[in-house]
């Protein structure tokens, strides 16, 4: 008798294994794209505050620049270079900032399609495991 319980119990299990594969494997695939998401949101701010900081310091060399008079050319001199330097700055953290963005790109549709796909087949393959 205990060993038809055994047998009788032994189908329900692989079932309900089986199943808690697919959902794991799509719960974990829901846990990838938000944590993706998450990461790339964090990756954004903070190439907003590099960008938000070169502007600051780039208005700041220019308003340095601007209250500077006329006649201390020394002085007004080393200042446009100085501004100069912080307009080259803002640039190339712009341009950074855009690539950085651009490698970052999400899965495209097919690509996102195909991890579903992917994270169903789990249920295959924990069955197959759970067979042998």
């Amino acid at each position: 008798m205990p060993n038809d319980r055994r047998q009788a119990h032994r189908p329900d299990r692989r079932r309900g294994v089986s199943r808690g594969g697919c959902t794991r494997g799509l719960e974990a695939l829901k846990r990838i794209e938000e944590q993706w998401q998450a990461d790339n949101e964090a990756l954004r701010h903070a190439w907003e505050l590099q960008v938000e900081k070169a502007e600051y310091e780039a208005k700041r060399a220019e308003r340095q620049f601007q209250a500077v008079e006329p006649e201390n050319r020394m002085v007004a001199r080393e200042l446009e270079r100085r501004w100069n330097d912080k307009l080259n700055e803002l640039e190339r953290v712009r341009q950074q900032a855009h690539s950085a963005q651009g490698k970052t790109a999400p899965l495209s549709e097919e690509e996102m399609t195909r991890a579903r796909q992917l994270a169903q087949d789990l249920d295959q393959v924990w069955h197959s495991c759970g067979s042998a």
